[in-house]
């Protein structure tokens, strides 16, 4: 004789989505208010988030240096999906900044083209 296995009734999705993460990609742009300014004053940086949902922190960074990002300003991304960040140009010269919006729910990390803001 065979022997009956008895079988439990569940539904197996929940199981097997809990273990699936699927990484999506949002992407970022950023554009500043102005492209040169005094040492010291403020600078408005607007940009929007495509794929990303709301309430995600967002990053403006600077670069120090050759190679190595700081954070100098931490938002958070509007229901609007948009966002706007204050650089403020600490010496003379050319200054390059980025965003970064840091992985987020299920969204990988995704930065904006870089760009420049003349200390005067």
């Amino acid at each position: 004789m065979s022997a009956v296995v008895p079988l439990i009734q569940a539904d197996p999705y929940p199981i097997a989505l809990s273990h699936a993460r699927v990484m999506r990609v949002g992407s970022v742009s950023a554009t500043p208010a102005k492209t040169s300014a005094q040492v010291g004053t403020n600078v408005a940086v607007n940009g929007s988030v495509t794929g990303a949902p709301a309430r995600c922190a967002i990053h403006l960074q600077r670069l120090y240096g050759a190679t190595q990002w700081r954070t100098v300003n931490p938002a958070k991304v509007r229901a609007s999906v948009r966002f706007t960040l204050t650089a403020t140009p600490s010496y003379k010269g050319r200054i390059p900044y980025r965003v970064q919006l840091p992985n987020c729910y299920r969204f990988v990390t995704a930065y904006s083209e870089n760009f420049i803001i003349t200390g005067l």
